[in-house]
């Protein structure tokens, strides 16, 4: 409660500035009465509604309302191409910019460095898919040397079941090793 009493003794006093009814008056009936050039004022009325058949799709009823403004920014300008009046800004013309060369200096920045973060990210997931690729087809290459190295085994003890059971009746010339492991018969 004691807040309550400080808070209700120091309130501000409304300041209202003169408000003079029938100087405004005058003005707004001087101004209508005024016929500016339409170059002075550049208004442009949209020609047709604005066509937006459902108000709750953001999307559709921002795209309705860039379309109605490209209609009547295309209509000002062949209003001021019939006129005669230069629209674009001469080449020359230099402006005061509204950020300082500072913070856009910032912004640069910070843009460089979100675009350097994301590329670092690209790489480290490039490297990544890298690496497991190259770790599954080291892991092919080693299974294809293991099948391969077993498949010799195999054949080698086939040779050597048959070449006892060759021994056994006697020496001959053709052991037929060559055939067993693949060489064609090439021969020593």
């Amino acid at each position: 409660e004691a807040e309550m009493q400080e808070f209700d003794g120091e309130e501000e006093e409304e300041v209202r500035a003169p408000y003079n009814k029938e100087a405004m008056e005058a003005i707004t009936a001087e101004m209508a009465e005024e016929e500016l050039p339409w170059v002075e004022t550049l208004d442009i009325v949209a020609g047709e509604a604005l066509n937006c058949t459902d108000v709750h799709d953001d999307l559709a009823r921002e795209l309705a309302f860039y379309e109605q403004a490209l209609a009547s920014v295309k209509d000002g300008r062949e209003r001021l191409k019939a006129m005669n009046t230069p629209w674009k800004r001469p080449e020359d013309f230099f402006c005061e910019m509204i950020k300082s060369d500072a913070h856009m200096a910032r912004v640069k920045d910070k843009l460089l460095f979100e675009q350097k973060k994301m590329e670092a990210f690209e790489q480290r997931k490039a490297k990544q898919t890298q690496r497991k690729f190259a770790k599954a087809a080291k892991q092919s290459s080693e299974k294809e040397k293991l099948d391969y190295k077993k498949d010799n085994l195999e054949r080698v003890e086939k040779w050597r079941d048959a070449n006892k059971e060759r021994r056994k009746r006697g020496l001959e010339d053709d052991d037929g090793l060559d055939e067993m492991l693949g060489d064609g018969g090439s021969g020593s």
